[in-house]
């Protein structure tokens, strides 16, 4: 149920957000885009999916989910595409990170660490990796390049979301959501660092050492090794959006 896990993920950020608006603080376009970025993205695969499962009725006109995918894609579009909000989080998310010296993800990192049930040392994990890349790439120069920029974007989006539903399911403890929090989790500690290591080692910019520390850090085993039980997770989100047993 990756689509179940993606659009959970989604609301857990917007309520966040709004909970920061609500309060009363004053910029959050770094938020805004960010909610943007993840939450079309997210339904925009979801109405793919869709009209993937229905084969050739689902691309008639006769079902509404022909129509939910065309509304669902126009999404990423309208209000600045998706790359725009790609720019903007690497480019201001980037200063965050460099002014705070890597504290602004170490401390998502401690927030989540003790969350347990809810994935949270996962996500602490690839925080951490965030937080070191960013500043490493900052340093030599390779946000520059647009490709870089973008990586860096969609892996910030993805952490801070995987975030914010460790937090919301350290909360509310519901099962359900705990178990979409593990499995967003633990993809994100694998999907971010392999994604900005593969983005950073095209760019040729980093030197060996720096190169070496990341791949270090990253821990692509142990990013591998967390997905051991994901799939009982699944199941188990499965069963409880469709009220029916998985048989396996």
């Amino acid at each position: 149920m990756p689509n179940s896990v993606r659009l959970a993920a989604a609301k857990a950020y917007i309520e966040y957000v709004a909970d920061l608006l609500d309060g009363g603080t004053a910029d959050r376009q770094v938020e805004g885009s960010i909610a943007k970025l993840y939450a079309t993205e997210a339904a925009n695969r979801a109405a793919d999916d869709a009209v993937q499962a229905l084969g050739g009725y689902g691309y008639c006109v006769d079902f509404e989910v022909e129509k939910i995918r065309r509304d669902a894609r126009i999404l990423t579009i309208y209000e600045g595409t998706s790359e725009i909000q790609q720019s903007i989080i690497s480019i201001f998310r980037m200063r965050e990170n460099v002014r705070s010296k890597g504290q602004f993800y170490l401390r998502m990192a401690e927030e989540v660490e003790p969350l347990v049930e809810a994935g949270g040392p996962a996500a602490a994990r690839a925080a951490r990796f965030l937080a070191d890349a960013a500043l490493t790439a900052w340093r030599a120069k390779l946000v520059r390049q647009q490709h870089i920029a973008f990586e860096f974007g969609m892996a910030m989006a993805d952490v801070e979301t995987a975030v914010a539903l460790a937090r919301t399911a350290g909360e509310k403890k519901e099962e359900l959501l705990q178990a979409q929090s593990r499995i967003w989790a633990c993809q994100v500690a694998l999907a971010v660092p392999t994604r900005l290591l593969a983005a950073l080692s095209a760019s040729s910019g980093l030197g060996p050492d720096d190169l070496s520390r990341l791949q270090r850090l990253a821990d692509l085993d142990g990013g591998v090794a967390l997905q051991a039980g994901r799939l009982a997770d699944m199941n188990l989100v499965a069963e409880r959006i469709t009220g029916l047993p998985i048989v396996e």
